[in-house]
């Protein structure tokens, strides 16, 4: 008699655990449904590509916001899984205060780091896909979540900068970037056999970029050190073009100062324990001579 019991017994704890446990299941799928369908609805919300610098703005606002309904949906998901459990949340709630005063003690940074993210969002001081220079770290905005920014530097390395060691902020993708190349000639040369060289160069650069004025005009002579005189060459770029039209003048101030037949200083090498001025001549070493 005890094993058809037992049976029966055997069979309606297993469909009263299938059942349990099937609620479980579908608390956590209606958890990731809503997710989705709220980051549907971000997306669609957020600001369009098509205005300048709304696409950066955009691609933040959807990672910040897409960030805050995964964390607020997943702690509803515990508290209705706890409640299915038999706990009874709204004890754990009302206790919750009194915990939450010890664990804020012990958290106050997190909330630094919330509510400076909530600053830097608000202020727009950046968004995804800009290159900027801050809390020691430069390189591109990757992400941007609730606590902290993702930097990519040159090198590939990936800085995560929590919101609150943020003090400063040089954002390198807002409006026309200057770029400045300093060209170092030998003193001995004439000035103005360098400034035509170097406005040529200038006039290169536009015809290799496909612009009749790329902007790029030469300040002059700038400095003068030992035995060379740096002369300046300025221009402006669009953000994320510096680079590339800093390295075109590069490549064309050589061109152009080779072909003028135009002297870079001369580098003076001294044995180790002699110390001398960079670009400086140290006339005569060792028995050879020097310049």
């Amino acid at each position: 008699m005890n094993a058809p019991w037992a049976a029966l017994a055997g069979r309606a704890f297993s469909g009263a655990a299938g059942i349990f446990v099937a609620k479980l299941a579908t608390a956590a799928a209606a958890g990731h449904l809503t997710v989705r369908l709220g980051n549907a609805l971000i997306d669609r919300l957020a600001p369009a590509p098509g205005r300048a610098g709304a696409g950066g703005r955009g691609r933040t606002l959807r990672g910040v916001s897409k960030s805050l309904l995964r964390f607020v949906v997943d702690a509803l998901v515990v508290l209705v899984m706890l409640d299915m459990l038999g706990i009874e949340t709204r004890t754990l709630l009302a206790g919750a205060g009194v915990v939450g005063i010890v664990v804020g003690l012990g958290a106050q940074n997190l909330f630094r780091d919330l509510v400076a993210g909530f600053v830097v969002l608000y202020d727009d001081q950046f968004n995804i896909g800009d290159h900027i220079a801050t809390a020691g770290v430069e390189g591109t905005v990757e992400e941007m979540g609730l606590t902290t920014v993702k930097v990519r530097d040159f090198d590939g390395g990936l800085h995560f900068v929590r919101y609150s060691t943020i003090d400063r902020v040089t954002n390198y993708c807002r409006g026309a970037v200057r770029v400045r190349v300093d060209v170092p000639v030998d003193c001995r040369e004439s000035p103005e056999r360098v400034i035509g060289a170097l406005a040529r160069a200038c006039g290169r650069v536009g015809t290799r970029l496909g612009e009749t004025d790329p902007g790029a005009s030469v300040l002059g002579v700038s400095e003068i050190k030992g035995n060379r005189a740096v002369y300046t060459v300025v221009a402006k770029a669009e953000p994320g073009t510096q680079w590339v039209l800093e390295r075109e003048i590069r490549k064309a101030v050589v061109e152009s100062l080779q072909e003028s037949n135009i002297r870079f200083p001369e580098v003076c090498v001294r044995p180790v324990g002699d110390e001398v001025e960079d670009g400086e001549s140290p006339g005569r070493v060792g028995g050879s001579g020097g310049p």
